[in-house]
């Protein structure tokens, strides 16, 4: 319960959950679940998704020397691009799992 009120507060932040007050108060998804994607959720909990280093080079001090970085800009650029796709109400309603053949 303690992990779910902390993930309340960047959520709430993002725009993407609202408080309701009164007796059977909580939280409320804020915008329609066709209108949030699984990226935005995860910009909104994670401080960097990927790695920190692909949003700021600066706070890296290895940055301009180091031989990964481009591949890890790259790959949180397409992993980004495929999770913006996916929104809450298509993860919910099961078509996500039909493109997993596990």
């Amino acid at each position: 319960m303690k992990y779910l009120e902390q993930l309340v507060i960047p959520l709430r932040r993002a725009g993407l959950v609202k408080g309701v007050r009164g007796a059977r108060g909580g939280h409320m998804l804020a915008r329609p679940p066709e209108e949030i994607s699984v990226w935005d959720v995860m910009e909104a909990v994670e401080e960097a998704p990927l790695t920190p280093c692909s949003r700021d080079a600066q706070g890296c001090h290895r940055a301009p020397v180091c031989d990964t970085r481009e591949v890890w800009c790259r790959l949180e650029q397409m992993v980004a691009q495929e999770l913006q796709n996916i929104t809450l109400s298509r993860l919910l309603s099961g078509e996500m799992k039909e493109a997993c053949h596990v």
